[in-house]
């Protein structure tokens, strides 16, 4: 052997020959990989004649590639329209706008709307809209998450047009004097709240529920409804990137949350005098649709006009509204998607670490009250979104990611 070669020529030939081709393998791979696409939402502040336009992206980034392989990218002008494109190389295939321009006309009001005390509709379509029910003594709560996650301002201003985002509470009416007064007040002051005329308990929780995707979609027309309590704590970051992803290839027909396996063969409650009970003549099924957890859940707007197109058949079942919600997809055949970032906070439980991590994995939390824990959750959240979006004065991007 010398220096590690046979003194044989055609044995010293073949493992040159062999070191040659693991070169060009090794290479390969490392272009492929470093060209793999990667997509962003992009928001840049760029001057255009001395005026100020704000330009909010989504795009798949990549390095020149084979015809193969495609680009997707959004784009949201100063005209506040959303657009996507199908790029094959460097021809554009399909071109699909979602136009946040459109001017959403006066429009009658809803039933159970209490029009004088409600907030303003929209007055253009918003790409999202959030609804959050909550309870005329949850004040305090309604505070908590103004405060923290639920700015409209800060997620406008950061997505860089007024028709990003859009979050209001739905409350119905109290028998109490004072309390109903001090509703009235809070509405006038903050500007979003949804009032309903129906008493506001527990066996309207489903009424509720309609009622709020019923104002969703007749005074916004969103592109896409969220749906929580006032419980919860919600990564908008995360949010806005699942938002992202969907627009990007599966922006219908999907309704996203937390669905237990064993839901899907929940029984119905028939014991008179119980919390949840059914009666036959409301729901003759022995078990429930498979749905989403009423805490939190994303549907895209096509789910919610036809969910709403088939609601009046389907009679209201009190104190149920998720469950009932499953009725009505499955009458539309819409399936509901798990999706294991809707997470459940169990108080008992004394393992919870709040991380990045841990932070990163979710996009709403149930069962978070505490303005000290929304607090910190959120600094986590967007310290980690700022990190990952190496944030600077000219420049913010958001991963679009599918988020399984």
């Amino acid at each position: 052997m010398i220096n590690g070669f046979s003194s044989n020529p055609k044995r010293s030939a073949k493992l040159l020959f062999g070191f040659f081709i693991l070169n060009v393998v090794f290479f390969l791979y490392n272009v492929q990989t470093m060209s793999a696409p990667v997509r962003v939402i992009t928001t840049e502040k760029q001057i255009n004649n001395n005026n100020k336009l704000n330009c909010c992206s989504i795009q798949q980034k990549s390095a020149p590639a084979s015809p193969r392989k495609n680009i997707s990218t959004l784009t949201s002008r100063s005209s506040n329209s959303v657009r996507i494109q199908q790029l094959t190389a460097f021809c554009v295939d399909t071109t699909v706008t979602y136009n946040l321009d459109e001017i959403i006309p006066p429009k009658p009001p809803i039933d159970y709307l209490d029009e004088q005390h409600s907030c303003k509709p929209c007055d253009r379509r918003h790409l999202l809209v959030l609804v959050i029910n909550s309870r005329p003594t949850n004040h305090q709560r309604r505070k908590n998450i103004r405060m923290t996650w639920g700015n409209n301002t800060a997620i406008n201003n950061l997505i860089g047009t007024t028709s990003a985002w859009r979050l209001v509470f739905v409350i119905g009416r109290s028998n109490v004097t004072k309390i109903q007064q001090a509703v009235e007040k809070e509405a006038s002051y903050y500007q979003d709240l949804v009032m309903g005329t129906f008493t506001d308990n527990y066996a309207n929780l489903t009424l509720k529920t309609v009622f709020a995707m019923k104002w969703a979609q007749h005074y916004c027309k969103p592109f896409y409804l969220f749906k929580g309590d006032d419980d919860i704590f919600l990564n908008a970051p995360r949010l806005m990137e699942y938002v992202g992803y969907q627009l990007l290839g599966n922006s219908t027909n999907f309704w996203v949350g937390r669905v237990n396996k064993q839901l899907g063969q929940l029984l119905v409650v028939r014991k008179k005098g119980h919390k949840y009970y059914v009666p036959y003549s409301d729901y003759g099924k022995r078990f429930f649709p498979p749905f989403c957890s009423g805490f939190a859940y994303i549907m895209s707007a096509d789910v919610v006009t036809k969910m709403l197109s088939v609601q009046p058949s389907v009679k209201l079942l009190k104190m149920v509204d998720d469950a009932y919600l499953g009725i009505l997809a499955e009458k539309v055949k819409v399936k509901p998607v798990y999706n294991h970032r809707f997470h459940v906070f169990y108080p008992d439980r004394r393992d919870y670490n709040y991380t990045v991590p841990f932070i990163n994995m979710i996009i709403a939390e149930h069962n978070v009250l505490k303005l000290s824990k929304l607090q910190i959750m959120m600094d986590l959240a967007w310290g980690e979104f700022r990190r990952r979006s190496s944030l600077s004065d000219k420049k913010l991007s958001f991963e679009a990611q599918p988020l399984t």
